[in-house]
Formats: C-alpha cells, structure tokens, sequence
C-alpha cells in the first residue's frame, strides 16, 4: 500500500463479559471488524464461556486478557509470566490457532511486562492511549473509548503521557467531547491525512451507561464510509507502512 493513503477503522473490545455476544451481533450487522480481549476469569464482571468465546472466535478475532483480569504492573515478574503465558495457551487450545493480539487489563503495563508478553507469542499489544490515529504494528494505540469523558479528562490524559500530536489532531476539531462529534471529526481527519480510526470499549459498561443506541449510530456513520477498510487489531502487524 505504498503511496497510498491507508484509511483503517479497527475495533476493541475488553473483559469478555457475556453482553459482547449483543456487541458481536451488532458488529456483524454493520460489517465491522473487532478483536475481543477476554480473560479466563474476572472478579470483577461475569466472563462468557468457553463455548461462547469460541463462537464469537469463528467471526472475529479473540485476544489474551491475563487469565485472571489482573493488572501486570502490580505482578511479581512470575506472576506477571503465569498471567500472559497462561493466557496464551489456554487462548491456543480454545481457538485452535495462536492468538496474536494483547491488550493489559487496566492499560497497566511496565517494561518488563512488555518483554514477558512478546516473548509469550504475543504480536499486537493494544493500549488504552486515547484520541490518536497512528498506525503502529507493535504497540497499538486507540482513538476513542465508547464513554463520554469530559473535556479536562482528555487534556490530562495527552499532557499526561506528552501526546501532544494528538492534541493538535483533537483541537483541530474543536476539541469535540460527545461520541457523536468524535467519531464524525476523526473519520473527517483520516480521510485526508490517513490514518486509523480504533474504537474500544467494555460492553458490560455499554451496558450499564444505555449506550447501545449511541454505539449503534457510531457504527452506521463509520459503515457508511465505503473508502475505510476494516480491520482486526491483529491485521496492524503486517500493514505495509
């Protein structure tokens, strides 16, 4: 795809709560691509079973989530190699295939924990960095989270990890704040400069914040774009940058 410009839309999904099935369906629907990253157990929210994920696996793509929902930079370095290596096997005798993608529980990842997590077969790992469009093949960043932050929320997160392109690209339009004006903005702004729109979210959140309608027109604005290609998260590591 050299010269060209590359226009992706990707999407991502945490925590492997059983409302991803409604979430699967209304991706499918649209004929949009995503990656589920779902632990084997969580305390926190129930998980779908076995038998689910591997039907969800069939039509998109399933990621490692730590078998236990745990956040790795709190991890003993062997507990932090038991959370990702387990996760990895337990994924590869469900699916039948290795999974590729990654994404910390929390976006809470050290150095280290990003040594034991490539080193366990992971390819892809997914942070929780907000508001960009950068394509990167190894540690993916995401555009928007299916949540509406407030305005101050996004400035401290960008000034906080010195993201400052991505605030230039933000105020650019505005610094929109509502999913609606976000999605419409950074479609706009990837047309012309390219780029890749990545959209995250929990689905048991969408849940909880009656957010299905709000996510629905989200996902008809972007199926209407006939020039994005849609892509699983695991499809970054072999784009031709």
């Amino acid at each position: 795809m050299a010269g060209q410009i590359m226009k992706f839309v990707t999407t991502s999904w945490d925590d492997g709560s059983p409302t991803d099935i409604r979430l699967a369906e209304l991706l499918g629907k649209y004929g949009l691509a995503g990656t589920f990253y779902v632990p084997r157990f969580n305390e926190e929210h129930p998980v779908m079973t076995e038998a689910q994920i591997a039907a969800i696996g069939r039509h998109f793509e399933i990621g490692g989530h730590t078998l236990n929902h745990l956040r790795l930079s709190g991890l003993s370095r062997e507990q932090a190699e038991f959370e990702v290596n387990g996760c990895f096997h337990w994924l590869a005798n469900l699916l039948g295939r290795e999974p590729v993608s990654f994404c910390p529980p929390y976006g809470s990842f050290t150095p280290e924990n990003l040594f034991t997590i490539r080193k366990s077969g992971f390819r892809i790992i997914r942070t929780t960095e907000l508001l960009s469009t950068r394509i990167q093949q190894e540690i993916a960043p995401t555009t928007l989270q299916v949540f509406e932050h407030e305005r101050l929320t996004y400035i401290f997160h960008l000034l906080k990890r010195g993201r400052f392109l991505n605030l230039a690209q933000w105020a650019a339009g505005g610094c929109p704040v509502s999913l609606d004006r976000l999605v419409d903005h950074y479609l706009d702004f990837i047309e012309i400069h390219g780029g890749c729109l990545h959209i995250w979210g929990h689905s048991w959140e969408i849940e909880e914040m009656d957010y299905w309608n709000k996510l629905e027109g989200m996902f008809r604005k972007i199926a209407a774009r006939k020039e994005f290609k849609h892509i699983k998260n695991m499809e970054l590591a072999t784009v031709q940058l």
